[in-house]
């Protein structure tokens, strides 16, 4: 065996045993995210059938986009947000849930493709005015506008 074969067998099994812990490193990362997303859309739909409201937006995977408000987390993250007759939940995975009712601690609801100096590629922001000045931003990666009609209607009171 000569000195370029040898070395191609070594880079060779280096790639692939590279290529192998990386696949079973991403294959127990994803699995991990998947548990917590089943485990906090569960947290969220018992907490809706225990209070009783009546769902008007399942829970849906969303981003926390963070909050200029010292009343709301400032870090991104994973988030699930849902909407009943009675208040909107965003449900983030580091943190306890957000939850605005109609008591005008949200003064106004708008869609934006930017929040924060943010913006990601297919995903739409929904932004809620807050009475002390500050805003709390979640995105999701469909029907953005309706998300902002349904919440201005149950949360701002706006018809």
């Amino acid at each position: 065996m000569t000195g370029t074969q040898l070395t191609l067998i070594i880079v060779g099994s280096v790639l692939l045993g590279n290529i192998l812990f990386q696949g079973l490193m991403w294959t127990l990362i994803l699995r991990h995210w998947r548990k917590q997303w089943t485990r906090v859309t569960a947290e969220v739909e018992r907490a809706i059938r225990k209070s009783g409201a009546r769902t008007i937006r399942p829970p849906y995977r969303a981003r926390y986009m963070g909050s200029t408000s010292r009343s709301a987390g400032r870090v991104n993250g994973k988030a699930i947000a849902a909407l009943t007759d009675e208040a909107l939940i965003l449900q983030t995975f580091r943190g306890g849930p957000l939850i605005y009712r109609a008591d005008g601690a949200v003064t106004g609801v708008r869609e934006s493709r930017s929040f924060r100096r943010s913006a990601s590629a297919g995903w739409t922001n929904v932004v809620l005015g807050l009475a002390d000045g500050g805003e709390v931003g979640f995105a999701v990666r469909e029907d953005a506008g309706g998300w902002v009609r349904d919440v201005k209607r149950v949360v701002v009171g706006i018809r």
